[in-house]
């Protein structure tokens, strides 16, 4: 990446090109996105993932069919080396899209997925609401995570995935405009997260236990070939981790060709190497 000036020119020109969409953020209530009233947020207006699950044009949510995503969030942290030496025994590809924080406290364990072959994606400096943050707020949190991949490996990410999926046209313009990444998504969510702390802080809708979660992953691959699953998992713990081991086996079981994102569309895996 450039440095941080030369986001803001780079931002400065495509705004005044007219590609930066000019609505206002959000405001964070309560950890949902709020519009001023009136405003549409569908795909005829803004198109919020969050609050109307809009996808942008570019946006990739579903893997191909007779495919299977394999990707996870909030690493590099402690629990990705046991995930990490799994994906290398079975010789597995999988995108793994880091919190920028993560990154610089972490690595050794950063060091390590790109050793293993794993390829690495953007999940932002502080995982925040980013469709409540202002243009430069969001310019920041994408670019400076873009430069601690940059700085770790040489590699400029060509993909990102926004944290709790929370994105609308402004967001994704700055990340395509200025950044040249494609945002990703997901159509199956695991619930995995909850589980980091421990079962007693899982949503009604959440797995609830290891054993939870082991049956929504298997009830994916159980699941419909059209469209592929492209889905939600966290590298953040070792319950969420073991629960992907521990199911990795219904994927052949069942036929599925499973690769990491970049893979399944037969795209380089970053703007600046194959």
């Amino acid at each position: 990446p450039s440095s941080e000036q030369e986001w803001i020119d780079t931002y400065n020109r495509v705004k005044a090109e007219g590609k930066i969409p000019g609505f206002p953020p959000a405001t964070n209530q309560g950890g949902t996105p709020v519009y001023p009233q009136g405003t549409d947020t569908g795909e005829n207006g803004l198109c919020s993932w969050t609050l109307a699950h809009c996808y942008g044009d570019n946006d990739i949510y579903d893997a191909p069919d007779g495919m299977y995503a394999i990707s996870f969030d909030d690493g590099p942290v402690p629990a990705s080396r046991k995930l990490l030496d799994f994906l290398k025994e079975k010789n597995q590809t999988s995108t793994h899209f880091m919190i920028g924080t993560a990154i610089v406290q972490n690595p050794d364990v950063f060091a390590q997925t790109l050793a293993n072959g794993g390829h690495i994606g953007t999940h932002t400096w502080s995982h925040p609401l980013m469709t409540t943050l202002t243009d430069m707020e969001v310019l920041g949190e994408l670019g400076w995570t873009s430069q601690a991949i940059y700085d770790h490996s040489g590699l400029v990410p060509k993909f990102w995935r926004p944290p709790y999926g929370d994105a609308d046209n402004r967001v994704r313009a700055i990340a395509e405009e200025v950044f040249g990444m494609v945002l990703v998504g997901w159509n199956r969510d695991s619930n995995d997260w909850c589980l980091n702390d421990g079962p007693g802080n899982c949503p009604s809708y959440g797995p609830g236990t290891e054993k939870g979660l082991e049956t929504e992953l298997t009830g994916w691959m159980l699941g419909g070939k059209s469209p592929g699953p492209m889905g939600l998992e966290h590298e953040s713990g070792d319950l969420t981790v073991e629960g992907f081991i521990n199911t990795y086996a219904g994927l052949q079981q069942n036929g599925w060709d499973a690769r990491c994102i970049p893979d399944l569309f037969n795209e380089p895996w970053y703007q600046n190497a194959v």
